[in-house]
């Protein structure tokens, strides 16, 4: 799989037009589909090929030289640490464990490339839950878009990806097994409709508590959204999501095209500290990377 790592094949999203991008960490195109007649802003559950089937892909792909000039007009607003290991500090933790990703040629851009680069789950990381919720994500996207008005802005939110927290949150309790680490669970005899069912919760809760609300609270004439990459559930022998993995549970991801008009419902109050904890490492096997 080094080789199809290495390989661009799949859609650039900058081959694409939106003003604002929102990528749901790991959502699945079926799972898209069955919430969407929930939401109104979702007329169409389109798709396309990722260009990575990780986070650490998926940027180093995404954020390519080629692409500098739309990169130097946007505002990157991440929940996921990926961003730091990527951009900054050069490293691919999914790699790292194979020799052959070693030689991986990615030609990325600088963090200093961007408009802005704001990493939330430095500072707005719920304890309990090992992720930056979806309220205080559109919060920070919201005043970063007021203030800032960049051309184009991508808001990468984590949920649905694991651990699944939405039903737990809910009802204030720990997560269970299934909710933690839903692949230990499955490849332990755990039901796959358990697991499959907590990501589509978990998808619903990100459309409901972090999507919707940042689409009633910016003006942008096209808003796209989309994942970085699936996640397989057990189907041919597909768990999780790994680098290099060509397969249609991880590569195919769900495209929709809406609006957005800020009807000035939030006053955002969530600010960056002058000084961010750089704990990635320990985010990352919160995640179950490490």
């Amino acid at each position: 799989m080094s080789l199809l790592s290495r390989i661009e094949f799949g859609s650039n999203v900058y081959s694409r037009e939106w003003d604002v991008l929102i990528v749901l960490d790991t959502a699945r195109v079926d799972a898209m589909t069955e919430v969407a007649q929930k939401f109104e802003f979702i007329d169409n559950v389109d798709s396309i090929r990722s260009l990575g089937s990780t986070s650490s892909e998926w940027i180093a792909k995404t954020f390519d030289r080629k692409y500098a000039e739309e990169i130097s007009n946007t505002a990157l607003i991440s929940a996921n640490p990926h961003v730091q290991h990527t951009l900054f500090d050069h490293e691919f933790p999914e790699h790292d464990k194979n020799a052959f990703f070693a030689y991986t040629n990615w030609n990325i851009v600088s963090p200093e490339e961007f408009e802005l680069i704001d990493q939330p789950w430095k500072y707005a990381t719920d304890e309990q839950y090992d992720h930056v919720l979806p309220r205080d994500m559109t919060e920070r996207a919201v005043s970063v878009y007021r203030e800032q008005e960049p051309d184009r802005m991508i808001v990468h939110y984590m949920p649905p990806h694991r651990p699944h927290i939405s039903q737990a949150l809910k009802e204030g309790r720990e997560l269970t097994e299934a909710e933690r680490d839903p692949f230990s669970y499955l490849k332990n005899g755990g039901e796959r409709e358990t697991v499959y069912s907590n990501h589509v919760a978990d998808l619903e809760f990100a459309l409901e508590t972090g999507v919707r609300p940042l689409l009633r609270n910016i003006d942008a004439e096209t808003v796209a959204i989309t994942a970085d990459h699936g996640d397989g559930f057990g189907e041919n022998w597909c768990y999780a999501h790994i680098a290099g993995d060509p397969r249609n549970q991880v590569r195919r991801v769900p495209w929709i095209v809406t609006d957005a008009t800020d009807h000035a419902e939030l006053e955002p109050t969530l600010t960056p500290p002058e000084n961010t904890k750089d704990s990635t490492e320990d985010q990352l096997e919160a995640l179950g990377y490490l």
